[in-house]
């Protein structure tokens, strides 16, 4: 195999051929479900009032009265960075070169 061959494989891989356009119409978005997610920094579960908290967290209290509320949930880390990193890359912080300081 020449190095001729190599380059030539490597730009086929590079650019493949465009894809045919999608036969059929787009589906409707009527009903489906729109997502919010909010990412909190130094949030503590019992730190919102909705979670039976004294903090008085009006706006907060009427996305949880109007949507779905978690009780159980994960984090990579318990600092920003790092949790924010494993959240996004979906693997642990220090895998992606973000380590806990």
């Amino acid at each position: 195999m020449s190095l001729l061959d190599f380059t030539a494989n490597r730009r086929a891989f590079l650019n493949p051929p465009r894809a045919r356009p999608w036969p059929y119409p787009p589906r409707t978005t009527v009903g489906t479900p729109n997502i919010v997610l909010i990412v909190a920094d130094d949030l503590g579960y019992g730190d919102l009032s909705c979670y039976g908290s004294s903090i008085y967290t009006p706006n907060v209290d009427q996305m949880a009265q109007e949507g779905v509320r978690f009780t159980q949930f994960n984090s990579a880390s318990p600092v920003c960075s790092p949790s924010r990193a494993g959240w996004m890359t979906g693997r642990y912080p220090t895998r992606v070169g973000i380590p806990a300081c």
